[in-house]
């Protein structure tokens, strides 16, 4: 008779009880949250692979009557739409980002897009160098083994920034 009374009183059971309801409610916020942004992230990943495949196919041909001005790059960057140097800011980082790139990866096997461009024909100028150009007491010394390509025509540098000097130290030099 004892037995039923002593049952009834005796707790040792019931932190397991609390345990197994509290990691249920625990699980249930999980799902919840999970279901609530599961849309949103959905959402966010398409978009961003979009964008990828958008940036997968920006790619030029180099050289030449294929070689592109600063315009033509800033237009094929803005998804065709033209706009023009004058109206180009550099606020639009995302923009700026893919005319480099595409600068970049466009230049000839052995130069760099020096962040120059031709003011003639507003093609970019590659450099023979590495970029990193350390002006001495005169642009001679610094270009005499040097060459850039313009527009897919190779010259030898000191004669290009001779002819061109505003190439190398003009408003429009760079982005």
């Amino acid at each position: 008779m004892n037995y039923p009374i002593s049952f009834k009183n005796d707790e040792s059971g019931a932190v397991t009880v609390d345990w197994v309801v509290l990691t249920a409610a625990i699980v249930g916020i999980g799902i919840a949250v999970v279901a609530t942004i599961s849309s949103g992230v959905t959402n966010a990943s398409e978009g961003i692979n979009s964008e990828l495949e958008v940036a997968s196919d920006f790619t030029f041909s180099f050289g030449g009557s294929d070689a592109m001005t600063f315009d033509d790059y800033v237009t094929a960057a803005n998804g065709g739409v033209p706009l023009s140097k004058d109206d180009y800011t550099e606020e639009n980082e995302y923009l700026e980002m893919l005319v480099y790139m595409a600068i970049q990866d466009d230049r000839p096997e052995g130069y760099y897009f020096n962040g120059s461009f031709d003011p003639n024909s507003g093609y970019p100028i590659y450099s023979s160098l590495d970029g990193s150009i350390e002006f001495p007491s005169s642009i001679e010394n610094s270009f005499e083994n040097s060459t850039v390509s313009v527009g897919g025509e190779v010259f030898n540098a000191q004669a290009y920034y001779t002819e061109n000097p505003e190439a190398l130290f003009g408003p429009n030099s760079s982005i």
